[in-house]
């Protein structure tokens, strides 16, 4: 833990170092200390699934319902939107040709 806050204090918006932080937190059993920096994390990269559906659980802990809804509809839209880029990228990607394969449609 003393490794994610002195991380921090050195570059106080990295996502990754305020997730560690938040998951030590949380196995310590101090949710309301992990809070700030989950919350800190998601507003910083919004697009991390993961990190709404963390909140949803810290949330549920407080006995906050109506921010357990919001951050798991998040959750669940990011992770289809996600599936919906990879579905994407899987049929549109084009493998690399093999090393010291000649291409015989290339122009000679």
């Amino acid at each position: 833990m003393p490794h994610y806050s002195r991380a921090l204090e050195l570059q106080p918006d990295d996502v990754d170092a305020s997730a560690g932080l938040t998951r030590a937190l949380q196995l310590l059993g101090q949710p309301d200390k992990a809070l700030p920096y989950l919350d800190r994390a998601a507003r910083r990269d919004p697009f991390d699934p993961s990190a709404h559906y963390r909140l949803g659980g810290l949330y549920r802990a407080q006995g906050r319902a109506a921010d357990v809804e919001r951050e798991f509809a998040e959750f669940r839209r990011l992770r289809h939107l996600k599936q919906g880029l990879l579905d994407a990228y899987k049929v549109t990607h084009v493998q690399p040709s093999k090393p010291g394969l000649a291409d015989p449609e290339a122009p000679k």
